[in-house]
């Protein structure tokens, strides 16, 4: 009872952490485009807000995508691990609980 409810709120929190980082990436992939551009048309010669802006927010897009990628490697490495442990566990069971006679 105790296994399957730290099973369940295992994965609830994995599914958690995966989808948050995953939105994250999405959220950066969209800035950096977005600065990149800004940056562009202000090199350009078309004056939209100032440049230091412009990089701190292509900056915060770039940190954004890297901890968003950490987060969702982590979240992919910790299910993989923990499923391999679980099947390990499960197998040990059944084998112990089908014996043959």
């Amino acid at each position: 009872m105790l296994k399957r409810f730290c099973s369940q709120a295992f994965g609830t929190i994995n599914v958690v952490v995966g989808v948050s980082s995953l939105a994250a990436i999405a959220i950066g992939m969209l800035t950096i485009f977005g600065s990149g551009g800004l940056l562009l048309l202000n090199k350009g010669g078309v004056k939209t807000i100032p440049e230091k802006q412009i990089k701190q927010t292509l900056q915060l897009g770039i940190g954004s995508t890297l901890l968003g990628t950490v987060g969702f490697v982590s979240a992919i490495v910790a299910a993989a691990g923990i499923a391999s442990i679980s099947y390990a566990v499960d197998g040990e069971e059944e084998s112990v609980t089908s014996s043959p006679d």
